[in-house]
């Protein structure tokens, strides 16, 4: 549309209304390319235009107006009609263009002193602890060596500012704590991958989800967050084994939970076992073909039979088993009580 006959279609309306606008930093930020601040009363509006040869290629508004065009755009291109379309970049547009206009608690902070708003905090942190706690693991500086205690800790902080000695939790405390949680374990997760072939990521990961589990048995609630989490966690943690470069200490690592399964009988089962599920999921062929066969030969070695697992597990290893073709072989695991 050209500019000239977009501007003559204006009405008196519209030009009044333009008139009570105010345009601010137009700039060509690439050539054909504008963009500006209209003020609005107390409303600023973002305005880009594209134009080629005097005629409009594009225009937007964050005014979010549904018609052809808005009054904010009619006012830059008055603007641009008023300069010849010569617009020189500035200094200002090389930088990420923010509005001027702030929220009334932003002009606040930049009110207060240093002194004034650490004191405030400091009322709030005393009847907010899980604020003061999601506060902590955002802006901690300090260098953290990544431990099983130190996950441990984390979570204790986080369970006693959010929950404290409460026995029951309703379904929006137990998100406060996992939103809490996800900010602190950002750089545990971190850590966990860059050492994925190593055993402390295993540690890690399986000290989170049992201190996880024992929160939530010691508490009562009626949420479907907590399993979620578990599910969710074990995947992330699966599929970072699984994307291991060195193939053969990603089956050294999966040896290691299979022996905590199946010979030891580890705390660690229940968790394993999910885990191992997950594992198998986001496995590719190759890997799972080597799941199977590594399976087959612990089940193989343990004393234990089907009644010693949970039955999703005893059917996940059923289903794996008869993919594979290794389930006549384990037959002593899965075969039936004489008193069932």
């Amino acid at each position: 549309m050209n500019i000239q006959k977009l501007l003559k279609k204006l009405t008196t309306k519209e030009k009044s209304q333009i008139k009570a606008l105010q345009v601010r930093e137009l700039d060509e930020e690439e050539p054909g390319h504008f963009v500006a601040f209209v003020d609005e009363g107390e409303e600023t509006y973002d305005v880009h235009i594209q134009i080629k040869e005097e005629n409009v290629v594009q225009m937007t508004c964050d005014c979010e107006q549904t018609t052809a065009y808005c009054t904010h755009q009619a006012a830059v291109l008055v603007q641009l009609t008023q300069k010849g379309s010569k617009v020189a970049p500035t200094q200002e547009v090389k930088k990420r263009r923010t509005k001027a206009k702030q929220s009334i608690s932003g002009a606040l902070l930049d009110e207060q002193s240093k002194e004034t708003i650490v004191q405030w905090l400091t009322e709030v942190f005393k009847k907010n602890k899980a604020l003061e706690q999601q506060f902590v693991v955002t802006f901690s500086q300090e260098k953290i060596d990544y431990t099983p205690e130190y996950v441990a800790d984390i979570l204790q902080q986080t369970f006693k500012a959010v929950a404290g000695k409460r026995k029951t939790l309703e379904g929006v405390k137990i998100k406060k704590i996992l939103d809490t949680l996800a900010i602190a374990f950002e750089p545990v997760n971190d850590f966990i991958t860059v050492n994925i072939d190593k055993p402390i990521a295993y540690q890690l990961f399986s000290k989170i989800m049992m201190e996880m589990q024992a929160f939530d048995k010691r508490i009562s609630h009626h949420s479907k967050k907590f399993a979620d989490f578990y599910q969710e966690y074990s995947t992330w943690f699966a599929l970072t084994l699984n994307n291991m470069q060195n193939q053969q200490r990603w089956q050294v690592q999966l040896q290691q939970i299979m022996k905590g399964i199946f010979l030891d009988d580890s705390a660690t089962k229940t968790i394993d076992c999910v885990l191992l599920k997950a594992s198998y999921d986001h496995a590719n062929t190759v890997q799972q073909q080597v799941f199977a066969q590594t399976l087959s030969d612990y089940i193989l070695k343990t004393s234990h039979t089907r009644y010693d697992f949970k039955m999703d597990f005893v059917s996940f290893v059923r289903d794996v088993t008869l993919t594979h073709d290794c389930y006549d072989e384990l037959y002593s695991f899965f075969k039936v009580s004489a008193y069932e």
